[in-house]
């Protein structure tokens, strides 16, 4: 039979070194995936806003051929049934909300508007409406 001998001085583990470096890396590689999750989200409720706003958009379109006008308010368009009432912002808070503005000006007969998150998104007002809402607005118009 044969006897295992272990001599002293070698380790059967991890250093506290070692330990520490992967500690590290698990650490850096987190923080970094938390940053782009973070932008993933930013860029999933700003296309959900976009989408808010063709479908106000196109509510708008309905009531004008329909009536022959622009609405005066949003709540116009829910009270005629163009729109349901469930577009809010995905964030909701201060800030966040959709707006419908009618214009009438040359070359502009209104706009739908919302803030998005990220500056990329945007989309300005266009100067013949004479609107400026302020920055990282996504704008639609007619």
């Amino acid at each position: 039979m044969k006897k295992l001998v272990v001599s002293e001085g070698v380790s059967k583990g991890f250093s506290f070194i070692e330990l520490l470096v992967v500690l590290a890396i698990m650490g850096i590689l987190l923080g970094i995936s938390s940053v782009s999750f973070r932008g993933a989200n930013k860029n999933a409720r700003d296309t959900k806003r976009q989408a808010d706003l063709q479908i106000i958009k196109g509510a708008v379109e309905s009531y004008r051929l329909e009536k022959g006008e622009f609405p005066d308010t949003i709540n116009d368009l829910i009270i005629g049934n163009y729109l349901s009432s469930g577009y809010e912002d995905p964030k909701g808070g201060e800030g966040f909300n959709y707006v419908y503005q009618s214009v009438l000006a040359p070359g502009c007969n209104y706009v739908v508007y919302g803030q998005v998150e990220n500056p990329t998104n945007a989309k300005a007002c266009p100067t013949a409406c004479g609107i400026n809402p302020g920055f990282n607005i996504y704008c639609l118009s007619e």
